[in-house]
């Protein structure tokens, strides 16, 4: 079973429903897929439908910007004893479509998004956390691509080691009272340096690209 997670909290519940919907049509259609959503809502319309994929939900907080898009993966971490049950994780921002079918092509023990923003830019051009008091620090001799925070994941095993090693780095720069500059995407980069995965290409695009 593939697990895809989503967080979706306050007015971005709204989102849940459209997503699902291509999910279902188009995303590993020949595998098993759960939907589970971390959210603070109490009740969900598209958790009452019925859907080839099915659909769960954990208790999460809505957050004050930047911490409900920084702690996304805290989330991911304190749900770690329920998602043992799948093969594969993968982790969606909630206003994301599928537009085209996705396959077994995805599934890697570790998958990064490349940023459509700078996928074809020097390196020089990515936004990597550069303070070297921050945890998520990536030095100029480090760091090949960008990779976009809102489509990653993996086996199980090599996702949630990702996940551990993510929240330890965010949490280590918010005692030093350090904001990564883009966040948990910062944090992901960092991990992406050291362990180097899968690289999607032109599969996160925004609307008006």
């Amino acid at each position: 079973m593939i697990g895809l997670l989503v967080h979706a909290t306050g007015r971005y519940i709204d989102f849940i429903e459209p997503l699902f919907e291509t999910v279902e049509e188009f995303f590993l259609r020949q595998h098993t897929v759960e939907l589970r959503v971390y959210t603070d809502a109490i009740s969900c319309r598209a958790l009452r439908r019925q859907y080839r994929c099915s659909l769960s939900s954990a208790r999460w907080p809505k957050l004050p910007w930047p911490y409900s898009t920084l702690l996304r993966y805290h989330a991911i971490l304190e749900d770690a004893p329920a998602l043992g049950l799948f093969s594969h994780l993968f982790h969606c921002d909630a206003d994301m479509l599928f537009r085209a079918p996705v396959g077994n092509e995805i599934l890697h023990p570790l998958v990064g998004t490349v940023h459509p923003g700078f996928a074809d830019q020097p390196r020089a051009s990515f936004p990597y956390e550069q303070r070297p008091e921050s945890s998520c620090c990536i030095r100029k001799h480090e760091g090949t691509e960008y990779f976009a925070g809102g489509f990653v994941g993996g086996e199980t095993k090599q996702f949630l080691s990702a996940v551990r090693f993510i929240t330890e780095i965010i949490d280590q720069d918010s005692k030093a009272k350090i904001l990564p500059v883009w966040d948990d995407e910062s944090a992901t980069n960092r991990y992406f340096c050291s362990h180097p995965p899968h690289a999607l290409r032109r599969f996160m695009v925004p609307q008006e690209f």
